[in-house]
């Protein structure tokens, strides 16, 4: 998962911590990367489009 802005990837065990209590991304970062690059791949062939591209500009 990533949390927007910072685009910073998180990774938890489900299998031991159900409530995703502890990140444990900076501890696995091949697999981070991995499923990183998977994900872009994912979005490009799907047609995703980037928060950005899409906010409304200003106020509301």
């Amino acid at each position: 998962m990533s949390i927007y802005p910072q685009y910073r990837w998180e990774l938890y065990n489900i299998e031991e911590d159900r409530g995703e209590t502890t990140d444990v991304a900076a501890k696995n970062p091949q697999l981070v990367n991995e499923l990183s690059a998977a994900y872009f791949e994912w979005a490009k062939r799907t047609g995703v489009v980037e928060y950005e591209l899409l906010k409304p500009k200003g106020r509301l």
